[in-house]
């Protein structure tokens, strides 16, 4: 699982070597996310999250909201295909993008590491 809870030597490496360039990649990213947040608003059956501006987002990920009570009660399923039939294929499922520590593994890790069970 890797719970040394320190960075290896390599990894440390590369950080420091990439660290000057991370203002650019998030420059980049904001630029994406913000084309994306006028794109999507006012879309119905979607939230389109605008963090506050001292938060500064990495934007690791668009999160949407999916809002059935905009389209009928739509199931989430069904509006997944219908966009995945539009060509956007990149949405995925909601709550599949989400924090490691909030995923069942490791709430639960039984299945996976029955000593610890």
């Amino acid at each position: 699982m890797g719970l040394k809870l320190r960075i290896h030597p390599l990894a440390a490496a590369l950080a420091n070597a990439q660290l000057p360039c991370l203002k650019g990649y998030l420059a980049g990213r904001e630029a994406v996310a913000a084309r994306m947040q006028r794109a999507l608003h006012g879309v119905p059956g979607i939230d389109v999250p605008y963090p506050p501006t001292p938060a500064g987002p990495a934007w690791y990920a668009l999160p949407l909201r999916y809002r059935p009570d905009q389209l009928a009660g739509l199931p989430v399923e069904r509006f997944l295909e219908a966009v995945h039939a539009e060509g956007a294929r990149e949405i995925d499922l909601p709550g599949s993008t989400r924090a490691l520590g909030d995923h069942p593994l490791f709430h639960v890790p039984g299945a996976l590491l029955p000593a610890s069970s």
